[in-house]
């Protein structure tokens, strides 16, 4: 019956991370998204870079947070979601420049997208799976604006 499928669960508390320069160690996560595989994708700011872990806390991979497909410049990351794909959507910046990347599970880059203007920075996102869209936050100094955006970059809409 509905509900009972969880009540054989053993409840644990996983802790995994910690600091220091071995790879499933994490620096400065700042977000964290779980895929309908049960991967649990961290955002780490300090070190540029997505790691991926097991629900038991066990390092699976990571990845750098590239912000084209040349590999080259990489980004402090602001936050994270995931798509029904399992495709994640990452926001953050590069010096003055604000960005939105879509990867693949593994950290294949698929797209970049940019603010409405240079100086304009995103700070949040979320996937909308029911909607197939990204809803994101952006600003430029005391003013901001949440925006809905198809997968491929296009303005849904904005307020």
């Amino acid at each position: 019956t509905k509900g009972k499928e969880n009540q054989d669960v053993e409840k644990t508390t996983v802790v995994f991370g910690g600091w220091g320069p071995e790879a499933v160690n994490l620096s400065y996560p700042c977000a964290v998204v779980v895929s309908a595989n049960n991967e649990i994708f961290v955002a780490d700011t300090i070190e540029s870079q997505v790691q991926v872990f097991s629900m038991k806390g066990v390092y699976l991979r990571h990845f750098a947070t590239v912000i084209s497909g040349e590999g080259i410049e990489t980004m402090e990351r602001k936050d994270i979601s995931i798509d029904g794909d399992s495709h994640l959507w990452v926001v953050g910046n590069r010096k003055v420049s604000s960005f939105i990347v879509r990867y693949t599970n593994m950290g294949h880059h698929m797209a970049t997208f940019h603010p409405s203007f240079p100086n304009n920075t995103f700070h949040g996102i979320t996937v909308s799976t029911h909607l197939n869209c990204t809803i994101v936050t952006e600003q430029w100094k005391d003013y901001g604006e949440i925006k809905m955006l198809q997968f491929d970059g296009t303005v849904v809409r904005k307020f």
